[in-house]
């Protein structure tokens, strides 16, 4: 089997990039909203991991909360809350990409 090659990118890089196309996704949105006639519709599909505890225990449940929030906070907050929130900011630990002022407009 191939070993898997491709481009490597620091992750304040990856988070910079996801953001811009978050960006883009928003600007699209506008623009089929504005131009895209009667019955236009428009939205965004996305791949959302769901991890699910292995037990019930307070551990686990957290385990798999931040498993979840790793892996789709980053689509699914600026989306459904216009922001970034808490669970994508504690993961970035200092390296948020750089946000102009009407990136979420």
């Amino acid at each position: 089997m191939a070993a898997r090659s491709g481009r490597k990118e620091k992750t304040e890089v990856v988070h910079q990039a996801f953001h811009h196309a978050m960006v883009c996704h928003g600007h699209g949105v506008r623009a089929v909203r504005q131009h895209g006639g009667k019955g236009a519709r428009v939205g965004l599909t996305d791949n959302s991991g769901v991890a699910i505890p292995l037990t019930e225990t307070p551990e686990d449940i957290a385990a798999a909360e931040k498993h979840f929030a790793a892996r789709n906070c980053r689509i699914l907050e600026p989306i459904y809350r216009g922001s970034y929130g808490k669970n994508y900011l504690d993961l970035t630990q200092g390296w948020t990409p750089k946000i102009a002022p009407t990136d979420f407009e």
